[in-house]
């Protein structure tokens, strides 16, 4: 029996859609439009300074911020990456410990959760994406490889 290194059209087809949808979870998971960032809670600019921000805070809700923020603070890399994509996030912080209504409060945390879950997906689906690719790409390797050496030793016992 002769084996074959050729791929179905369906192989191909889903390969390629595979890629696709890891390539599409990976745009996804960079598309930072303004829709995508509920992390990006607002207060009007009057609002964001710290004294204001301060002031409107019970004694329990300073504290709970000064915890937050130190523990972001003592992981550089979390950090930056916070920083990064949602600059005034201390603000935010304070803002949400400032919100006396819960139903925003508990549609807020579900509107977070619902962009953890959309991000967890997409990253699986990268993960994939990946998984499959790199498998493909070993596979493909190891045959030309195999390959080679074979007609190399084929050679070898003719020369």
């Amino acid at each position: 029996a002769k084996a074959t290194s050729k791929m179905t059209k369906s192989e191909v087809t889903s390969q390629s859609h595979d890629e696709e949808e890891g390539i599409d979870a990976l745009v996804e998971l960079f598309d930072l439009s303004p829709k995508k960032k509920p992390w990006s809670m607002s207060c009007r600019d009057e609002e964001c300074n710290d004294s204001f921000l301060q002031s409107q805070l019970t004694q329990s809700g300073t504290i709970a911020v000064q915890s937050i923020t130190e523990e972001i603070a003592k992981d550089e890399a979390k950090r930056v990456a916070i920083e990064s994509a949602c600059p005034k996030w201390k603000e935010n912080v304070e803002y949400s410990f400032r919100r006396k209504d819960p139903e925003g409060l508990e549609y807020a945390l579900n509107e977070v959760k619902k962009e953890r879950q959309r991000l967890e997906d997409a990253r699986d689906r990268i993960l994939q994406a990946f998984f499959e690719r790199s498998s493909t790409l070993d596979m493909y390797e190891k045959a030309i490889e195999g390959s080679l050496k074979r007609l190399a030793e084929k050679e070898n016992g003719n020369s």
